[in-house]
């Protein structure tokens, strides 16, 4: 029993051990290596798990180093052919090769450099070695291959990788359309940087179905052969779960046709490509319930949502851009907040939600979540902000173009507390004189504080914009009020210390990211005051609340025993 027990216990070590270097750095297992053999054979196999390689990019070639780049080429064939040979091929586990178009264009662009051919004469000699070798790595789980072409030869060293999980192809030439199937977990087709296949149009039949848990397809020239192979063999996808696609108009139809073999999807990804511009309010109804019937996380376009997940139980919610889509137009505020109406109507369960939302939709939107949404406990909010005049124009010089063309009429006496709201949600802006209560002079991140303070209106008086009186259809239909006054970024961040922003009660995270351009902008940041005003005014409302995310000073959290 005595000699068990420590075997038993030897095994817990090494266990431990390496669960623990499977995290050390490549530089670090070279250290603990030469203290003991029992270290070196732990490190070693460690250090020979992931591989990768990159060929030297054409767009940074040097006519003066370019022989460098040779010997680099060179060097790198010579280890693919030692580690192909050698016992370490059974220790990798991950494979990334990152390949190149072609060097043939230099004879052309560097027509006075003798020998430029040797590049390309190497490069490709580096992937035949590769391509020959990559049969010896039989405990390889991960593949990533771009730029390579995909021919009979390379598709049946693929089958013969037994143990092979994930197959990510980017920008790869697909020229073995039907061969022996992948058993894979996880595929993803990657972008292409253009061109055309003549082959592009016939049926890919590269994955087998039953095994398939993760599909990814957002390259071009290939999605739509590979969804037609899937739909051409009528097979019924049962494991897969998570799905994303960038769609354009000559895949819809084939897409929908894939959703009927996908009973068990539950994660559902959409982008929109270039290509697409079909209109969204075109499409057939939403879709039949026995499609995709256990669908409970969606991302992609907010006018497309509806569509896919109506009477689904919806939990995790992320809407990436408006219903307009046309390219380059702002999406209106009000079609905005229409989706998320219809989507909440039909998806009551959703307790993640994040969107892409302007300034001028922010308040009757956080209304109509608060709303339709009670139980929410996740939310995250990117602004989409319109960047500022120059400095050398004052408010009065400069006109502000409304995308949605309604007449503007800026009134320097008039306060917001004339502001008129239509519609059903509780809008309250009457923000009026309030005392202000003393900060500390030192705010420490990394908790909520228990008490309350509230802050002056930052003016006294604001410009009022006044809207066409004309309440668009289905604004009435739903009842969506409509906001007369343009809100900027500190409107938004008073109705926050007010207490006037309607959240759910229940709401436990609240990230808001502002955009890109604002967030380099020192004049326009947020000062630690405003932050922490914030924080008390969001904790004296949400007794719920754990984490506030500002994306600049971290995370605010707090910690409690209930």
């Amino acid at each position: 029993m005595d000699g068990s027990r420590v075997s038993y216990l030897n095994t817990v070590t090494t266990e431990i051990w390496a669960r623990f270097w499977f995290y050390s750095s490549s530089t670090d297992l070279r250290r603990l290596m030469p203290v003991c053999r029992y270290f070196r054979d732990i490190c070693q196999p460690f250090l020979f798990q992931r591989q990768h390689f990159r060929a030297p990019d054409s767009a940074d070639f040097d006519p003066e180093f370019w022989l460098d780049s040779v010997r680099d080429l060179h060097r790198s064939t010579i280890r693919l052919r030692k580690l192909g040979g050698s016992i370490h091929a059974s220790s990798v586990r991950s494979w990334n090769f990152d390949g190149h178009g072609g060097y043939a264009s230099l004879v052309d662009t560097h027509p006075n450099i003798l020998n430029i051919t040797s590049m390309e004469e190497t490069y490709l000699k580096l992937v035949r070695i590769f391509a020959d070798t990559l049969a010896v790595y039989q405990n390889l789980r991960s593949l990533h291959l771009s730029n390579l072409t995909l021919d009979s030869g390379l598709r049946q060293t693929l089958a013969g990788l037994i143990r092979l999980d994930r197959l990510y192809l980017f920008s790869c030439s697909i020229t073995s359309r039907t061969g022996p199937l992948l058993a894979l977990r996880e595929f993803q087709l990657g972008w292409s940087w253009g061109g055309h296949d003549e082959d592009a149009d016939h049926l890919v039949d590269l994955v087998s179905p039953e095994r398939l848990r993760v599909l990814s397809l957002s390259e071009e020239r290939q999605c739509g052969a590979v969804l037609a192979a899937f739909s051409a063999n009528h097979s019924i996808f049962q494991s897969l779960v998570t799905l994303s696609i960038e769609l354009n108009d000559s895949l819809v139809a084939v897409f929908l046709r894939f959703l009927r073999q996908c009973p068990q999807l539950t994660q559902l990804g959409l982008t929109q490509s270039s290509f697409f511009s079909r209109s969204p309010r075109r499409l057939p109804g939403p879709l039949p319930v026995d499609i995709i019937p256990r669908l409970c996380s969606f991302k992609g376009p907010c006018a497309l949502a509806a569509f896919f997940v109506s009477d689904r139980p919806l939990a995790i919610l992320k809407l990436e851009d408006g219903s307009n889509f046309g390219h380059g137009a702002e999406p209106l505020p009000e079609d905005v907040v229409c989706d998320v109406v219809e989507i909440a109507l039909s998806t009551p369960g959703v307790h993640t939600f994040t969107i892409d939302v302007s300034m001028h939709a922010m308040l009757q939107l956080c209304a109509a979540v608060a709303t339709h949404w009670p139980n929410l406990c996740d939310l995250r909010l990117v602004l989409i902000e319109t960047p500022p005049p120059p400095p050398a124009q004052s408010d009065e010089e400069v006109s502000f173009e409304v995308m949605d063309g309604r007449d503007i009429d800026f009134s320097d006496n008039d306060s917001l507390d004339s502001v008129a709201t239509r519609g059903s949600y509780h809008l309250t802006l009457d923000f009026g004189p309030i005392e202000s209560v003393p900060l500390p002079d030192v705010l420490v991140p990394g908790y909520m504080y228990s008490a309350y303070y509230s802050i002056d209106y930052f003016k006294t008086h604001l410009k009022r914009v006044q809207l066409s009186t004309a309440m668009p259809l289905r604004l009435q239909r739903l009842q969506i009020p409509v906001l007369t006054i343009r809100i900027r970024f500190l409107n938004f961040v008073d109705c926050i210390c007010l207490g006037r922003l309607s959240l759910p009660s229940s709401l436990e995270a609240l990230r808001i990211r502002r955009s890109d351009w604002a967030r380099y902008r020192e004049d326009l940041l947020l000062s630690d005051k405003h932050h922490h005003r914030i924080v008390l005014a969001l904790e004296a409302q949400l007794p719920t609340l754990r984490e506030v995310d500002f994306g600049r000073h971290g995370v605010w959290w707090r910690c409690r025993s209930t």
